[in-house]
Order: C-alpha cells, then structure tokens, then sequence
C-alpha cells in the first residue's frame, strides 16, 4: 500500500486561463490530507495536468511511496512508457524532432518525481469517481480564478470596453436561457 495517494486534474478553457488541482489522500485513514491548487493566465490544459503533479508532488516533505491519479494519458504515459527518458537523450526533442511542450514543467516534475518512488496511475475522468470528481472541481475553481485575476489587471480603454460587452453578452445571453426555462415549465403548469 503507498503511502500517500494525489489525485491531481488540470485544465484550460479556450482563452488561456488555467487551474490545477492536487488532493492528498491518506490511505491508511482514508482522510484528505492536502488540497492544494494554483492558477496560470496563459496556460493549456497539458500545462495544467503537468502543474497539477507538480503541486502534489510538492507537498510531500520526505521521500515516500506514492500512488499519483490523473485523468491525463499524456502524463501518466510519459512516466509509465518512458516517454520522457527519451525525450532528455534526445535533448528536450520529440518522436519528430520538435521541441517538447512544457519543458520546463517536465524538468520539475521529473526532479520531484526522483525524490519519491511513484506509481504512475491513469483514471478515467468524469466516471463518477469521487477524488477525480473533487480534483476536477478545485481545477475549475482555480481556473475561474485565474478569469478573474486577469480582469483585474489595469487596461486601457478598447480593452475594457470590449470586456464589458462580452461580459454583458454573456450576461444577456444568460437571461435568455433562464427565461426560456422559466416559460417552459409555465407551459407545463398550464
């Protein structure tokens, strides 16, 4: 049995912002140990998935057997298949010989990953398994967070002008969705 077990979930939506999760379980106790979570304005959801372990990983004060848990096959295979051996020998570069992604990501997480003696374990996301579940909604909670931070910044003035009409289109267009609900079950009643 390890020592500790992380479930750890990332993501990005379509304008950069990204969260990510990690969540320490004890399995001798069953008990969550650790939420931890963090956020990036310019990120993807691979970075996300790679930040997530690293934030797990992180937590850990001493070497110990771990059992990590994502939902992400490009983490979890480039451990368990030795993806990431190969792609150091071949200096940073992938099966193509481009540079890989999220380099430096990698390289922190490798160095953490040596001071540990992790099982690197694939989950299906969004199967109803609860500390998938629980990973996945702090991830979410940290990307509307990373949202915010970046509306709050100083910007000129197109800038916040466009803000605020996309936000009012949003706005608008969840009062249209809410409406057409309420009409339907007024319908019903009727």
């Amino acid at each position: 049995m390890p020592d500790v077990m992380i479930w750890t979930d990332g993501s990005a939506d379509k304008d950069g912002h990204g969260g990510a999760a990690a969540v320490l379980l004890n399995p001798e106790t069953g008990r969550i140990t650790h939420r931890m979570k963090g956020f990036e304005v310019d990120a993807t959801n691979q970075s996300m998935e790679l930040f997530a372990a690293v934030l797990g990983l992180s937590a850990l004060k001493r070497p110990v057997e771990v059992a990590l848990y994502s939902d992400s096959a490009y983490l979890i295979n480039c451990f368990n298949e030795g993806w990431i051996e190969k792609w150091r020998a071949n200096g940073w570069r992938n099966s193509k010989k481009e540079p890989v992604a999220n380099q430096e990501l990698w390289e922190t997480l490798e160095a953490l990953a040596a001071n540990h003696d992790v099982d690197w374990r694939k989950v299906k996301g969004h199967s109803g398994n609860a500390m998938n579940e629980k990973a996945d909604q702090l991830a979410g909670f940290s990307r509307h967070k990373a949202t915010l931070d970046e509306l709050r910044r100083p910007v000129d003035a197109r800038t916040s002008a466009r803000l605020r009409r996309e936000s009012m289109e949003r706005y608008a267009a969840l009062g249209d969705r809410r409406r057409g609900r309420a009409g339907k079950r007024r319908k019903q009643r009727g």
